[in-house]
């Protein structure tokens, strides 16, 4: 594996081939997307001020998603070193037309229930990979100490990080951006 350590993070280059994320995104288009929601504790639904994006779930035993899921397994062990039980768990192919963004936020998501919080599964780790570059704008961005960095990022690489870590997507300017997006969880 082509490791990239970054402040909060980890990237293996090249982890998927061109011609597999082609035939991946080929396939994910023929479904129905829809527009890809927010929820956190102030707010459950579609907001396209925050959130601009159609989106659809991505079955765990997808051929990619395993691939994925091996991935994901061996930079958590060899490097993250956070307990995760349910490794890719929650998967969306998401797609990013033009003026297509995500704002800054964080992807953890808690139980609904402080009982048995210490056997109730939350998300651990967020893991990206980016699907195509025939695109402008859409960086990638995270934060770190309280700043904002960014990083080469390009098809096929796969990007995990704890999904308490700030990210966003800037807006798309042309073209549109596909992506795999990857949550895991663990118990505490």
């Amino acid at each position: 594996m082509n490791i990239t350590h970054l402040d909060n993070a980890v990237v293996v280059r090249g982890h998927f081939g061109k011609e597999e994320l082609e035939a991946f995104v080929a396939n994910q288009k023929t479904k129905q997307l829809v527009k890809s929601g927010i929820y956190n504790s102030k707010f459950q639904g579609v907001d396209g001020s925050v959130r601009n994006s159609m989106q659809v779930r991505i079955n765990k035993t997808n051929p990619v998603v395993n691939k994925l899921r091996e991935c994901v397994e061996t930079v958590n062990a060899e490097h993250l070193r956070i307990n995760l039980s349910r490794v890719c768990d929650e998967n969306d192919f998401v797609e990013y037309n033009v003026n297509g963004k995500f704002e800054k936020h964080n992807d953890i998501l808690w139980p609904s229930s402080a009982l048995n919080h210490d056997k109730n599964p939350v998300r651990k780790t967020t893991t990206v990979v980016l699907l195509n570059d025939d695109f402008t704008g859409g960086k990638l961005a995270l934060w770190s100490k309280g700043n904002r960095y960014s990083f080469e990022f390009n098809p096929g690489d796969v990007i995990t990080f704890p999904s308490y870590v700030q990210h966003m997507v800037d807006p798309v300017e042309s073209g549109v951006r596909y992506s795999l997006v990857s949550w895991s969880y663990g118990e505490f």
